[in-house]
């Protein structure tokens, strides 16, 4: 199919709502013959409300009421007396193909103790790219290190490695590098690694929102030393909060572990001394339960979700002022958090704006945009992160990073980038009838440019 992040309830992406509407009287597969829009007083392709996701059931009762009926609160934490957790952190590894995995309390907390355990020193660098949520920049700054950025690439949503190489040639303090597989769709990691390996870089994978996804057949999260995953607001198990730490690195997983603890763990140390600086990081049993009921039906609610995702691929590619993100030939599977494209508005013939409005009319959920560029921010543009970081000099090559264009994302951000939510195609019938929707707008899109601000046509 084609088209992170530590969870903060980031709502950056997308302004689109879902309208209710009368019952569809598109009866036809293919060809449209619903001549007029609904945003023009036509009939809307589809009615009533999208299913929420995740699906939730008798199974995640049934696993939180087993905690509570333990009658046990020091097993409610992951603590030496919890066993949920580790129930959640076995089967994690075993879908991801990992040989271990820490369970923490959010996807943030993921990333920090992930850098840090991978040897993060105060002032290190990290490179990812710019339009993604604000989190990873601040996670960074929590962990001890200073965020930098690289621009994205139009055609593919992610990283541009052009940018990314200028980056690196500019900052000479990056010591890691965090591909960020955006809403599903794996990054390009044969280059990742290889400019990794040129530069001497740590990869910690964020696969927050690519819980499933491939890359040469093998699941995100075990191509670098570590990849982290959250359990929170629009990720693919829901439980909250929560996150997750995977990797293959004895002596990594075993840091991990103490980080999470503050740097005290006896049963790991085997005895009472601190010996890192760590965090509370712990994940409650309550939320470890929810995110195993729901890992268990993962795998066949991924399965259905790529099936439909081709009927989406399908009207979007047929068309002419759409483009789908472009998918490298060793992805090998789609994460399917989410759908996304291109408006091309010089060949749609209307903005953006006007397109997603016509989508929502018929009465499917439509998001304009994707991340913000984190440059964007007021934290960054007006200078407070500097009184964060712990470094305290060399810090004009990260303010001219700050400063600098990022015009693959900015063009994204603002003017072409389309999202939709997985509940558009969790089920089949919301999946054809999202697809029709795409393609009466684009067929009908000329009856709309009178409705486009003069500012806002294409030329």
């Amino acid at each position: 199919m084609s088209g992170n992040h530590p969870d903060t309830g980031c709502t950056e992406k997308g302004r689109g709502s879902t309208t209710g509407g009368p019952a569809p009287t598109l009866a036809i597969p293919g060809v449209l013959h619903i001549p007029e829009l609904a945003l023009l007083g036509g009939l809307p392709v589809r009615s009533g409300e999208l299913p929420t996701y995740p699906p939730v059931g008798a199974e995640e009762v049934a696993a939180l009421k087993r905690v509570l009926d333990s009658g046990d609160a020091e097993a409610w934490t992951s603590g030496p007396a919890g066993t949920v957790h580790r129930e959640l952190e076995d089967a994690f590894a075993d879908y991801c193909g990992a040989k271990h995995a820490v369970a923490v309390n959010s996807g943030g907390m993921a990333l920090c103790i992930a850098l840090r355990a991978a040897g993060l020193s105060p002032g290190d660098e990290v490179l990812f790219q710019v339009d993604t949520c604000h989190a990873e920049s601040v996670e960074v700054i929590h962990a001890g290190g200073v965020p930098v950025w690289a621009d994205a690439r139009l055609e593919t949503g992610g990283l541009c490695e052009t940018s990314a190489r200028e980056t690196l040639a500019r900052q000479e303090r990056v010591r890691f590098l965090v591909p960020i597989h955006t809403w599903g769709r794996p990054e390009n990691l044969d280059f990742v690694l290889a400019l990794t390996q040129q530069h001497k870089l740590t990869v910690i994978e964020d696969c927050c929102l690519a819980l499933g996804a491939e890359w040469r057949g093998r699941k995100v999260g075990t191509h670098g030393v570590a990849g982290v995953f959250s359990f929170g607001l629009s990720k693919p198990l829901r439980a909250g909060e929560g996150g997750m730490i995977v990797t293959n690195d004895d002596g990594f997983a075993r840091e991990c572990a103490l980080l999470r603890a503050r740097g005290l763990l006896p049963e790991l140390t085997g005895d009472d001394d601190v010996h890192a600086l760590g965090w509370n990081g712990r994940l409650s049993a309550f939320a470890a339960a929810v995110a195993l009921a729901q890992l268990r039906r993962y795998p066949e609610l991924l399965a259905q979700l790529q099936a439909n995702a081709r009927l989406l691929e399908t009207a979007v590619h047929g068309c002419d002022g759409l483009a789908l993100f472009a998918e490298h030939e060793r992805q090998s599977a789609h994460g399917c958090t989410e759908f996304g494209f291109r408006v091309l508005p010089e060949r749609l013939g209307i903005p953006r704006p006007l397109f997603c409005e016509a989508v929502r009319a018929e009465n499917v959920s439509c998001d304009e945009g994707s991340f913000a560029p984190t440059c964007r921010y007021d934290f960054f543009r007006s200078g407070e992160w500097k009184r964060w970081v712990l470094r305290r000099d060399g810090l004009a090559a990260v303010e001219a990073n700050y400063a600098r264009g990022y015009p693959g994302a900015d063009r994204l951000f603002d003017e072409e980038a389309v999202y939709l939510p997985r509940t558009a195609f969790l089920h089949e019938a919301d999946a054809r009838a999202t697809a029709t929707a795409i393609e009466k707008v684009c067929a009908n899109a000329q009856q709309l440019v009178a409705l486009a601000p003069r500012s806002a046509r294409p030329d």
